[in-house]
């Protein structure tokens, strides 16, 4: 994703967290914490759910003390494997296998200096978003990547296409009305979704390997939804909540095997990333 996109993922906590987006008042009738900003937090390759009650094979569970059931992992869009068909981070073992040199992240910002400039100004009413992700490469039938050989000797081609970020969010803040649009209330959940593209990176990475191509975007949640925050009017938005579709977070798709978020005819889009933590 280049920055000439207006749209990315919009960063995501659990459920229940909470970050605070607008200035301060001395008006706050509503619960909420001293300062919540900024919020960092890393992307981690989205894999299929397992549901099978006794494990896949049967009798898998995992070890240690939590002996739940268990899916062997297997190829893109397979029980217990990748939930992409389109899309992978190179690592070794996955469907686009390289050096594992892939990495992603979202970060939120409400205060004046944080993140990469150009920074928020200062007044308050808006949200800083960046958002990085490394090293995406194409697998099975995606058709908006590089030319093959285009990137060293790498046997997977650079993603070039779209992604789209989504979560379901909850805002509590003193916007609302009528008449005069100062009354603190909780608005119904509503999901938040932005869109950006990526482009080939024909450089190296780790060591000198071939890379895949690179997302980024760096915007803010006022350029994506115009209006979204106003200065003064005090609020925690929550993200992640619910229990339905798009809920538990960010989730990071792919734009299917033409690349494009917004055109489906070639069939549903894929989860691609998710928030998350790499255990070592």
């Amino acid at each position: 994703m280049r920055s000439n996109t207006r749209k990315f993922a919009l960063p995501v906590v659990a459920a229940g967290l909470i970050l605070g987006v607008f200035a301060s008042s001395a008006l706050a009738t509503h619960a909420r914490p001293n300062s919540a900003t900024p919020f960092r937090v890393p992307l981690v390759t989205a894999m299929k759910q397992c549901t099978s009650g006794t494990g896949d094979p049967a009798g898998m569970v995992h070890g240690g003390t939590l002996a739940f059931p268990s899916c062997q992992v297997g190829g893109a869009g397979v029980i217990g494997g990748p939930s992409s068909s389109n899309l992978s981070l190179g690592s070794p073992g996955s469907p686009a296998p390289a050096p594992a040199q892939g990495s992603g992240f979202v970060l939120l910002c409400t205060s004046t200096g944080c993140g990469t400039p150009p920074t928020l100004p200062a007044g308050g009413g808006d949200v800083q978003i960046e958002s990085v992700i490394t090293d995406v490469r194409c697998v099975g039938g995606t058709t908006t990547c590089t030319a093959p050989g285009s990137n060293g000797a790498q046997t997977t081609t650079d993603y070039t296409g779209a992604i789209r970020g989504s979560a379901i969010i909850r805002i509590t803040d003193h916007n609302n009305g009528p008449p005069a649009y100062t009354t603190s209330a909780t608005v119904v959940d509503i999901p938040f979704t932005v869109d950006g593209a990526c482009a080939a990176n024909p450089g190296n990475g780790i060591a000198g390997a071939p890379i895949g191509g690179t997302c980024s975007v760096h915007t803010t949640a006022n350029t994506v939804v115009p209006g979204a925050g106003t200065p003064g009017k005090l609020g925690i938005i929550e993200v992640g909540v619910g229990s339905g579709p798009g809920s538990g977070g960010v989730i990071i798709t792919d734009g299917g095997s033409n690349g494009s978020v917004t055109d489906t005819t070639d069939g549903p889009n894929n989860n691609f990333l998710r928030q998350g933590i790499l255990i070592p």
